[in-house]
């Protein structure tokens, strides 16, 4: 499935580094690290951005926040969602793409929910990290894209929320100020678990596409009503008569590490169902998730789907062909 694509967005959710000793050990339940190799083994399955907008980008302050940009640039991997200063973690990413006679601009903005943990972790007043927003931030860094880029498709690519739960009202409304500052499309993760599909304004938001390949045993035992599954997000979009077609395609994976013994596999057409079932149930019958949430499957999987070209007007209308963020 990545190897396919023209581009794989990841959520990569440690530090590459050689440092052995945390500033936050003791303060932090858990601190994530991988050796700086780990870049090149990502590179090789077709990682090409990673955004390091999240709660343990950090863990190691800023040397190994320092040694993992150098390792990721060395391997060829783009990073957002991070950085040594507060307008570098802030930065999105930009590509044109081909597709048929033209090209397709796309722009991806990295963050995640500002949290308050008693000690300097985000980029902020000179000070290296995650970039962290609340509402007005976090329109502040869709629109500065949209005012630099009119004509680009924009996904915001939030990490947020409780782990192992439902989203939560305050998710919503960074969603609503993405949404309404200029982006086309939110795909969010950080609740290791699937989330609700909402539409906000005409936009489509999966508010979590969850764990991806996470080598932890994981919590879904100790919570039982949460989906065990993640999702491989694809954006597809083809040239249809001079016209973009877009869709996006969620192809769900078992990561409960317990059940798979830490090898996810995709869903089962039973379990497809299931999934489809239970996000419909909770999705607003206003937004229309049942008519517009379909499923089938293709060489790869499982997939649920979603016409996300219904929802883009003809001036900010795509042109391009893949785009399959993970987590």
């Amino acid at each position: 499935l990545l190897a396919q694509a023209d581009l794989v967005v990841a959520n990569l959710e440690t530090v590459l580094t050689t440092e052995t000793s945390s500033i936050l050990k003791g303060r932090k339940r858990w601190v994530h690290r991988d050796d700086p190799a780990a870049a090149a083994a990502l590179k090789d399955h077709g990682i090409d951005v990673v955004s390091l907008g999240n709660n343990h980008a950090f863990d190691y302050g800023t040397p190994g926040l320092v040694d993992t940009l150098g390792a990721l640039d060395e391997a060829g991997i783009a990073a957002i969602g991070a950085g040594l200063t507060e307008a570098a973690a802030a930065r999105p990413f930009v590509r044109d793409l081909p597709l048929g006679q033209g090209t397709f601009r796309l722009g991806v903005t990295a963050c995640k929910q500002y949290s308050d943990y008693g000690y300097p972790y985000h980029a902020e007043l000179g000070h290296a990290g995650p970039y962290g927003v609340r509402r007005r931030t976090a329109a502040a860094q869709v629109r500065r894209l949209r005012k630099a880029e009119p004509s680009a498709f924009i996904v915001a690519f939030p990490h947020w929320g409780p782990n192992y739960r439902w989203r939560t009202r305050y998710q919503g409304k960074l969603a609503r100020s993405m949404v309404r500052a200029g982006a086309d499309l939110v795909i969010g993760h950080g609740a290791h678990c699937l989330q609700e599909i909402d539409k906000i304004e005409d936009r489509w938001v999966a508010y979590s596409i969850g764990n991806f390949i996470f080598h932890t045993p994981g919590r879904f035992k100790a919570y039982p009503d949460m989906l065990p599954f993640g999702a491989v997000a694809r954006l597809r979009v083809t040239d249809h008569e001079g016209r973009p077609s877009v869709t996006l395609r969620l192809y769900p994976i078992l990561s409960d590490n317990r059940r798979t013994d830490y090898v996810p596999r995709f869903a089962t057409g039973e379990e497809l169902e299931q999934i489809r079932t239970e996000l419909v149930s909770r999705g607003d019958d206003e937004v229309g998730l049942a008519t517009h949430l379909t499923s089938d499957s293709d060489e790869f999987g499982p997939f649920l789907e979603l016409p996300v070209d219904a929802a883009t007007p003809p001036d900010r209308a795509p042109r391009a062909n893949d785009l399959r963020p993970a987590s």
